[in-house]
Parts: structure tokens; sequence; C-alpha cells
């Protein structure tokens, strides 16, 4: 499914600096910022389709949602240098994304 992260940086817009969203787990400065547009597509999308209710319900549970789906997890190879290499894996994953 492609975001609209891959978008930038499919337009040229370099990955940024490594960061790490509370509930959303590893991410880079494009992609963060990718996240804005997305979830206010989402939201548009959600707005004409669904109930009132049901539309806070979902906005509430999407990064909950998002979080439970994300299979990242600090500590659990137990190396000294596990945040280097989760860095250097969504990075390396993210270009492959973008090159697509």
């Amino acid at each position: 499914m492609e975001d609209f992260g891959q978008t930038m940086g499919r337009w040229g817009v370099g990955q940024g600096p490594y960061l790490v969203l509370p509930f959303l787990g590893p991410s880079n400065l494009r992609d963060g910022v990718g996240k804005l547009p997305d979830f206010y597509v989402r939201s548009m999308i959600q707005d004409e389709v669904l109930s009132d209710d049901v539309r806070i319900a979902t906005t509430v549970a999407w990064p909950v949602d998002t979080r439970a789906n994300t299979s990242f997890r600090y500590y659990e190879t137990g190396s000294a240098f596990e945040y280097r290499m989760v860095r250097w894996l969504y990075s390396t994953k993210r270009k492959l994304d973008v090159e697509q």
C-alpha cells in the first residue's frame, strides 16, 4: 500500500532524520510528515461514508490499530546495537518501497 511519504520520496524528497513516533513506531521525517496528508484524506473519505459516531471511533482507534499491526518492538534481540539495526532496516525498507 502506497502512502504520501513514498510519493514524496519518488519526487526526490530525502528521508531526513530517523525518529520513533509514539504509537506508530519507527519513521523518518519525510514519512512522519507524509502521515498528515494520509490522515486528512482518510478523514475526508470517512466524512462522506461513515456516521459521526463511527467516524470518531475509527479516528481514535486508528493509531492504536496502526501500532498493533506494526511488528516492530525494541529490546527483542538483546543487542546493544538494536536501535542502530532497526534504524538501518527501516531506512532500507522505505528506500526500497520508494524505488518500486
